[in-house]
């Protein structure tokens, strides 16, 4: 897998909430238009899906995503936005923004001119928003 997965990824979450729900494998790949092979991946631990296969897995097991990964005690932008199935690349598109500039408000090392706008993006309202960004702050 080229790309990192979401941050947090709990295999064992997954595999429950697979059972839970009666579904074999080969039936949730299908269902998230996945090979039986990655979902294996994801429930082994050797691969974390990316932000839209969260929110698809999610939405299918009828859990919210932050229970197959949850946020950290101080959330950041980043985290918010896997959580809701974001790229950084619609992040850009929704925003308007290049997306090096979606990477350095994600870091923290630029806060945007239209917080709400971002902050409707992400999901959040905005004081959410502006103290996740500081978290990228603090973890520096």
């Amino acid at each position: 897998m080229g790309r990192r997965g979401v941050r947090r990824f709990r295999p064992d979450s997954l595999r429950a909430a697979r059972l839970r729900n009666g579904l074999s494998l080969s039936a949730l790949a299908r269902s998230i238009g996945a090979t039986p092979s990655v979902v294996g991946r994801y429930e082994a631990g050797t691969a974390q899906p990316g932000p839209s296969a969260l929110l698809k897995l999610a939405e299918v097991l009828g859990v919210a995503t932050t229970h197959l990964a949850p946020l950290s005690p101080a959330p950041t932008l980043a985290e918010y936005r896997e959580r809701a199935g974001l790229t950084l690349r619609t992040v850009a598109q929704a925003t308007g923004h290049a997306l090096s500039s979606v990477s350095r408000v994600e870091n923290g090392t630029y806060y945007p001119s239209d917080p709400p706008l971002w902050a409707h993006v992400y999901g959040l309202n905005p004081e959410v928003f502006r103290e996740a960004w500081m978290q990228a702050n603090y973890s520096r």
